[in-house]
C-alpha cells in the first residue's frame, strides 16, 4: 500500500473506539519487534485475548 502511495489516504474506522484501536497499534507494534521468540508472542496473544473484548479488536 505505501508503495502505491496509499498511506495519503484515510481509512474510515466509524465502529472502532480509540480504545480498541490503541490496544490494536499496542499488539502490531509487540509483533513487529525484533528478536521476540515464537513463545513469547504466544504468551503476549493469550494474554491480549483474555483482556480485551474480540470482537471490537476484529473490528480495528
Amino acid at each position: 500500500m505505501v508503495e502505491n502511495d496509499c498511506v495519503s489516504n484515510v481509512i474510515p474506522l466509524p465502529n472502532v473506539h480509540s480504545k480498541t484501536m490503541t490496544k490494536a497499534v499496542e499488539y502490531w507494534k509487540k509483533h513487529s519487534e525484533e528478536g521476540v521468540s515464537k513463545d513469547m508472542l504466544m504468551d503476549r496473544d493469550k494474554a491480549f485475548v483474555k483482556v480485551h473484548h474480540p470482537f471490537c479488536t476484529i473490528l480495528s
